[in-house]
């Protein structure tokens, strides 16, 4: 399938794009706090991910995704990222690809055209999927901190 030969392309360029979303994500405004995160953790997390794409968009289940991405949700929780930055930056993580997909990926024909929107919607589908449990997890966390830190009350 011509869809596997984009996740391959990631794959064997995982340390470029890793470099390029921390840099990324150390640089950009809407990711400020991300700078407190040292750049071999950043790549460590991103790298992991890029370079297993084939297997996290073909192999893995919902349930997998969801373990994994919680995980990442409820870590950054505990650093201190701010929601916002954390959503901001699993968007750059997925935009980081797109846009290398269309730099390095251009289309030959009518076949290859579809073959590559097929491929990119299945892809835009697993960040979706990932973003979704990856901000439960961030809120799961935070909710449970917060209960932590609540005043006890008891009735007399």
């Amino acid at each position: 399938m011509l869809g596997l030969k984009f996740a391959r392309l990631i794959e064997i360029h995982s340390d470029t794009l890793a470099e390029s979303l921390v840099h990324q994500l150390q640089t950009n405004d809407r990711t400020s706090s991300f700078r407190r995160i040292s750049a071999d953790e950043l790549r460590s997390d991103v790298h992991e991910l890029y370079f297993h794409l084939t297997e996290w968009m073909v192999t893995k289940t919902e349930g997998d995704i969801a373990k994994r991405h919680t995980r990442i949700g409820a870590y950054r929780a505990a650093q201190n990222i701010p929601l916002d930055e954390f959503f901001w930056a699993l968007t750059l993580s997925k935009r980081n690809i797109f846009e290398f997909l269309r730099r390095e990926v251009p289309a030959e024909g009518p076949l290859e055209l579809m073959f590559e929107m097929e491929f990119l919607q299945s892809l835009d589908e697993f960040f979706d999927r990932a973003t979704y449990f990856a901000i439960t997890g961030y809120i799961h966390h935070q909710a449970k901190e917060s209960a932590k830190t609540a005043p006890q009350h008891t009735h007399a």
